[in-house]
This record gives structure tokens, sequence and C-alpha cells, in this order.
């Protein structure tokens, strides 16, 4: 358990660099960023999640990842975890990757998250299509833009048998295209 960490910058709870991180059964609970991954922050790291559970985790600045914020090359597997009511000021009240390599979500549920954009998922840049499969994205709030499940650019994600139901939105310019409320994307 990893519970009420706090971090001036990034990850209230762990910071993963140039590392490898297999995580079961793990749980993370109201630990608190300043910059960005409110429970988890990760940095060319290889992250396994397996049946754990980040929940009332936040992150005050404006890179995001109310839960988990990854960036630089890292890979990310995400199986049988629930995250849930996790903030971000910034995007991915969720989970946040940017720029990683690999971005694998099974048998998941992502639900009660809440950013200013990306409310669930903020997949940007990712070298390769996000996978995400037998998923539940619900009840996500983008505050200030779109995909209240899920925001991202360049690459599409795979999505296998996932539901994305009753998140919300609010569009702030029409640089995004929308897809109701459940899922945005930057440019076309």
């Amino acid at each position: 358990r990893i519970q009420q960490g706090s971090a001036d910058e990034f990850g209230g709870g762990i910071v993963c660099v140039g590392s490898t991180l297999d995580l079961h059964l793990a749980q993370f609970s109201n630990n608190k960023a300043g910059l960005s991954g409110g429970a988890l922050f990760g940095v060319l790291c290889l992250m396994n999640s397996l049946s754990s559970i980040f929940e009332n985790n936040h992150v005050f600045g404006v890179q995001g990842g109310g839960a988990m914020f990854f960036q630089s090359l890292s890979k990310i597997v995400v199986d049988k975890t629930t995250v849930k009511n996790n903030y971000a000021i910034g995007a991915g009240g969720g989970i946040a990757a940017v720029q990683c390599r690999d971005f694998f979500l099974s048998n998941s549920d992502i639900r009660e998250n809440s950013a200013s954009e990306g409310g669930g998922l903020y997949l940007i840049a990712t070298l390769t299509p996000p996978k995400i499969e037998n998923a539940v994205i619900h009840d996500n709030t983008a505050r200030d833009g779109g995909g209240g499940g899920l925001l991202w650019d360049q690459k599409q994600p795979i999505l296998l048998r996932t539901t994305l139901v009753q998140n919300s939105h609010r569009l702030q310019d029409d640089v995004m295209v929308m897809f109701a409320g459940n899922v945005g994307q930057y440019g076309n």
C-alpha cells in the first residue's frame, strides 16, 4: 500500500526512471504531486500493473496524470487494474502517456476521473497505436476540453471489446474532432 505520499514535483507515491516497475496487488491512494503523476511518474520506465488499484490521487500541475504519468519511451502494461476518482489540473485524470513506446490496457476499469482534457486516458504521440482491450471507461470528465473518456493524438488507439459510456467533456475550440463525450482526437 502506498498512501498519502506527497511530492513537490513528480510522483506522489513512486518515481520510475530508466527502470522496471512490477506492481501486483498494489494499492495507491490519496497521493499527490505538484507537477505530474499524482501516484506514479515514469520516464524511460517499463511498468507492469496487475490487479492493482489507483484511487483518490491528485496532481496540481499542468502536466497532469492524476493517477499515473509516463513519458519518453516508457512501456506501460495495465491489466486487471482499477483507476478511479483521480484528479488532474492538467490532462489525463486517470493515466497520461506522452511519447511512450507502448501502451497496453486490458481487463481494467477507468472511472470517475477528472482532468482538463482526457478525463480517463490521455494518450499523446505514442510510437505504436495504444491497445485497449476488455476495458470499461466510464463517468470520466474533461472539464475544459475534449475526450471525457479518452483523448489521443497521432496514433489512434485500437479498442477491442471496450466500453466507453457516460463520459463528459466541454469542447474548448475547434482544434479537436469530437466523437460524442467519450473520445477526442487532436488534429485530423
